[in-house]
């Protein structure tokens, strides 16, 4: 009766074993967004660029092997919504694939970047245009090829949370002002000296 008793007390101290092994190896991850955090598009038309990200340990060591999903954070209505108002459609945001889903999944390579498939604006109804919503990264409770492992709890409580790798995609809307070079910003400098100048001799003649 002994030999079974030392099988069954070595067994379980190897469970135990992988069990903290595992559990020592399972840690939040931090995903570092590196693709520009505000993008604009026109109706139905591609972002300019893919969306980046780097999976990382908390001391910033890149992890490779890491499934990410990308996914569009959806307006969901709570309660009763006023009346007029209403969240808009799965397809006035657009999706990646060229549009055509609203998640998409990607692995990171050797440096921990991931790169998401293209994504196409959709066409926002009147009602909701212009259309602003984030694109958010996340990286599922798993275990990568080389052993390290997200928890669900892990999962669920990102380094630095869900929105700090969000890219705010804005449909419609005003477009930025392009940067001046130096030669522009010398001239507009100049205009806005003689307009002040000839500002300053009206005061004068008037006085």
């Amino acid at each position: 009766m002994r030999t079974p008793r030392r099988a069954t007390l070595a067994l379980a101290l190897a469970t135990a074993g992988a069990a903290l092994a595992t559990s020592a190896r399972a840690e939040p991850v931090r995903i570092v967004l590196l693709s520009a955090a505000n993008r604009s598009a026109a109706r139905g038309e591609p972002l300019d660029g893919p969306l980046r990200a780097r999976v990382e340990r908390a001391n910033g060591e890149p992890l490779a092997g890491v499934v990410v999903q990308f996914y569009v954070n959806l307006c969901i209505p709570i309660g009763t919504p006023p009346p007029g108002w209403s969240c808009p459609e799965a397809s006035e945001y657009g999706g990646f694939d060229d549009g055509a889903n609203l998640e998409a999944t990607a692995t990171t390579g050797a440096d921990g970047i991931v790169t998401a498939p293209p994504f196409r604006a959709g066409n926002p109804t009147p009602q909701h245009f212009p259309l602003e919503f984030e694109l958010l990264p996340y990286a599922p409770a798993q275990t990568t090829p080389a052993g390290f492992t997200i928890t669900l709890d892990d999962a669920v409580r990102p380094i630095g949370g869900y929105l700090a790798a969000a890219t705010t995609v804005l449909i419609g809307g005003v477009a930025a002002i392009p940067a001046l070079d130096g030669a522009h910003l010398v001239i507009l400098g100049l205009l806005l000296a003689a307009a002040a100048a000839w500002k300053l001799r009206s005061v004068s003649d008037e006085r």
